[in-house]
């Protein structure tokens, strides 16, 4: 239960210990209301995947699907909805997501063609403002929690997808009635742990203003920013500035005694079992600062993947391929074992996920299947089909938390970030999709098509699978590992802070507060996280990674990321080219 809006309380002594263990956050299943959208959406626009897709229904539903994603996302960059604004989102998108079925269950009756079109059209509309009402209560989430309840929910999903796909078409359009609700009232728990903090600001405005007035109000409380050791701080809190330096020797004083309570509170919360997980946008905004380059690749990147995906996916005949029970289950039940992996490998193992290998692993099984529709036309189809429909399907994960991690590093709204995304893939997807429905029945046109998707494929790989993209900021980065944590001076080992001596301490909170001109011009100018900055001012005084990682209570393996960043984003390559640098802009 959440102590207050925006706040949550981890009991490391309830039954959410796995959990909490694993991804940094209770179990909050609210958060898997998603997985209803999904198998909303899996109903209605594809029917229920008893087949590759709806046909004309899901072109038809697909096009205002990504249009409405488009027009969302050019609104939200003039004018950032409100708080209020998206939770009436919310509530439209609900009674969208009831009456667009009940048109495609009377668009079943002879001579109700007209009908059908409208509700195929409605649900693209009503699918658009449920996923935008769920992009903001997945940006308000740390990214670690997101990456769980992301995964979890594309499972969950699929299973309940796999479920309907054995009801009649009539009875699958009832059933997903039960959808919107479930979904609504997900969401509204979501908003009892997240609170309603504001997620965007209009294109072009300076948010420098705000975070230093924010910054300041931290320091009237610095009890507010302390947290334990298994504390997420802050991720998207647009207060979690670290206090701008008047006075050093003054900020040092307070900035030491405000530790010292942090580390006291941490060893008083540690003995009673319980931390404090924090909601919102993270305080540092490097995508703000990306190139237009880069984002015009990763976007290009999008859009082409798409078009190969459609295009596969209504190769050769260009009509719906009906999916055989085996077929469903490889299809379904793929993308849950894909899921699980990912949970295990994140959660179990603790490893990280980066974005060029969730490309690969699309690339490679999108691949895979447009392989053996070349090598087995007619044999292998459905078989070859379901496979790209797994790629398809897992796409929809990795571009949502792709999407979440960037909305939570810029100022702009959700609604820009994810609507941008979602309309190049959709509708790029579409344009493939559609091009096959009007070529067929095809016969010399089949080897150019195939060509079409291996060489679309290929540039999609030139586009995306690099983790130099994006530039300013590395994805998947963890809130502990970014420097979002120490944003606000929080000790992450308690029990090695306490080892500390009083020297050390004043010298590790000196490097968090002096230097301020340089912090703001490495924070603005270069992109650089809090951690960064930290990790550079170390580096160009001439500390080794082992003092580096003592100093601010990390490993020596971060120090080495943490110093190739640096070192990649201001386009150095030594110490003394850090060195030479500093000195160019202040005296260190």
């Amino acid at each position: 239960m959440a102590a207050q809006p925006g706040t949550i309380s981890v009991d490391a002594s309830s039954n959410t210990t796995l959990c909490a263990r694993w991804f940094g956050a209770p179990f909050m299943p609210c958060f898997l209301g998603l997985a209803a959208l999904r198998v909303w959406l899996q109903v209605n626009e594809f029917g229920g995947y008893a087949q590759s897709d709806n046909g004309i229904i899901t072109i038809l539903s697909n096009l205002t699907y990504g249009l409405t994603f488009l027009i969302a996302a050019a609104v939200a960059w003039r004018k950032p909805p409100t708080p209020r604004t998206e939770h009436a989102i919310a509530f439209i998108a609900a009674a969208l997501m009831l009456v667009a079925p009940l048109l495609m269950l009377a668009g079943l009756a002879p001579s109700a063609g007209v009908v059908a079109t409208a509700g195929a059209l409605l649900v693209g509309v009503a699918g658009a403002f449920g996923g935008g009402m769920w992009a903001c209560a997945y940006t308000r989430l740390p990214l670690k929690p997101a990456l769980m309840y992301a995964f979890a929910s594309l499972a969950l999903g699929s299973l309940g997808g796999l479920a309907v796909s054995f009801l009649p078409e009539g009875s699958r359009y009832i059933a997903s009635l039960f959808m919107p609700a479930l979904s609504l009232l997900c969401f509204e728990r979501t908003r009892a742990y997240t609170g309603d903090m504001p997620l965007g600001e209009p294109a072009g405005n300076s948010h420098g203003a705000s975070l230093q007035a924010n910054a300041s109000h931290e320091q009237s409380a610095p009890a507010n920013k302390s947290c334990t050791a298994a504390d997420i701080q802050a991720p998207g809190r647009i207060a979690g500035t670290a206090p701008l330096a008047a006075n050093t020797s003054h900020e040092q004083s307070a900035l030491a005694n405000e530790s010292r309570r942090a580390s006291e509170n941490q060893t008083s919360s540690r003995s009673a079992g319980a931390a404090t997980m924090r909601f919102g946008k993270a305080a540092s905004r490097p995508y703000d600062n990306e190139p237009k380059l880069s984002l015009g690749l990763i976007i290009g990147g999008i859009a082409v993947f798409g078009l190969a995906l459609g295009l596969s996916r209504g190769f050769p005949a260009g009509s719906p391929v009906p999916f055989g029970l085996p077929v469903r289950f490889v299809h379904q039940l793929g993308v849950v074992a894909i899921s699980a992996g990912f949970l295990w490998w994140i959660g179990a193992k603790g490893r990280h996920i980066s974005f060029s290998l969730l490309w690969r692993l699309e690339i490679v099984i999108a691949a895979t299947g447009a392989f053996i529709l070349m090598v087995l036309p007619g044999a292998a189809t459905e078989i070859a089909v379901a496979i790209v429909n797994i790629a398809d399907t897992l796409m929809l994960c990795v571009l949502f938390i792709t999407a979440q991690d960037v909305a939570r590093h810029s100022s702009l709204h959700p609604f820009v970030i994810f609507g941008g995304a979602w309309a190049a893939r959709v509708l790029s997807r579409n344009l493939g999709r559609t091009v096959v429905f009007a070529l067929s029945p095809m016969t010399q046109s089949e080897s150019a098509v195939l060509g079409i998707i291996v060489f679309a494929l290929s540039l999609s790989m030139v586009c995306l699978l690099t983790d130099n993209l994006p530039r300013t900021r590395k994805l998947f980065i963890y809130d502990d590992e970014s420097g979002e944590a120490a944003a606000s001076h929080t000790v992450s080992d308690p029990a090695a802070y306490e080892t500390e001596s009083e020297g050390s301490t004043a010298a590790n909170v000196a490097v968090a507060s002096s230097d301020e001109q340089v912090r703001e011009w490495l924070r603005t100018k270069h992109g650089l996280t809090a951690r960064e900055i930290d990790v550079a001012l170390l580096i160009a005084r001439g500390r080794s990674k082992t003092f580096i990682a003592n100093e601010l209570f990390i490993s020596e393996n971060t120090v080495r990321t943490h110093s190739k960043n640096v070192y990649a984003k201001l386009g150095i390559h030594s110490r003394e080219e850090l060195i030479s640098l500093f000195e160019n802009r202040t005296h260190l």
